[in-house]
């Protein structure tokens, strides 16, 4: 492309508008958004309520999608120990005891 070899911005961008149809979108998310998320979640207590975990399990999708969505990640991804310690620590000991009593945890 002329505007690249150049090192001419401008004509790089017309380059490219006329090869793919549009300049490619601004990245909105990084592999390292899920891990800020995570962080994020535990650095605020955790998740408490219902309401808390929608909005966590909302970003969390929405950036999961688009990575997937622009091939930074393939497959399924399993965060759920993570998801898990995004919790208050009330409700982790709440799930933890459902689970012992379902006997979907062994009580160490």
């Amino acid at each position: 492309m002329p505007g690249y070899e150049t090192a001419d911005w401008d004509q790089l961008k017309v380059d490219m508008k006329r090869r793919w149809g549009t300049v490619s979108p601004e990245r909105r998310y990084r592999l390292s958004s899920i891990t800020e998320l995570f962080t994020k979640t535990q650095q605020e207590g955790g998740m408490r309520n219902m309401t808390q975990y929608k909005k966590f399990i909302g970003e969390y999708e929405a950036i999961i999608t688009y990575l997937k969505r622009y091939q930074y990640i393939q497959g399924d991804i399993n965060h759920n120990q993570e998801i898990l310690a995004g919790l208050s620590t009330s409700v982790q000991e709440s799930i933890y005891k459902e689970m012992i009593k379902g006997r979907a945890m062994v009580q160490a």
